[in-house]
């Protein structure tokens, strides 16, 4: 019996590295940072085990009013930070993060913000660790 062999470089498809693949690419669409535009001056966000949602948000410079809300089986809170540390090496939190009970929503409150790009940060304990963060975008 006389089998041919595949040309030098060369592999017969694998079923199981062809759903991997697919799967990849899947998840890459589906699970890839988009950025939300937000086209007024209040930032709407829902925080849970372990994310800030959306995740990358976009705003015009200025007076910016934060709303989030509690969506999670745990305690919760919303902070931002800038990008520069404190000259003590520890993040500059520009609000007084308020945490929430599942369900309820963090108090309301504004920021004056000059374009940068700037986290949204849930500060309890190692949230943040575990992927309750995001991106604040904030154009001119």
């Amino acid at each position: 019996m006389v089998r041919s062999m595949p040309a030098v470089g060369h592999h017969p498809p694998r079923p199981l590295a062809l759903l991997g693949a697919i799967a990849a690419m899947l998840c890459l669409a589906a699970c890839g940072s988009h950025v939300v535009i937000v086209n007024s001056s209040e930032v709407r966000l829902r925080l849970d085990e372990f994310s800030i949602t959306p995740q990358t948000v976009q705003v015009h410079a200025g007076r910016i009013k934060f709303v989030a809300v509690n969506a999670g089986v745990e305690t919760h809170d919303l902070a931002i930070e800038t990008e520069k540390l404190r000259t003590d090496g520890d993040p500059n939190i520009l609000n007084k993060p308020t945490t929430a009970q599942p369900g309820q929503a963090i108090p309301p409150f504004k920021l004056t913000l000059k374009p940068g790009h700037y986290k949204l940060i849930d500060t309890v304990a190692n949230h943040a660790d575990l992927g309750d963060y995001g991106t604040l975008i904030v154009v001119p």
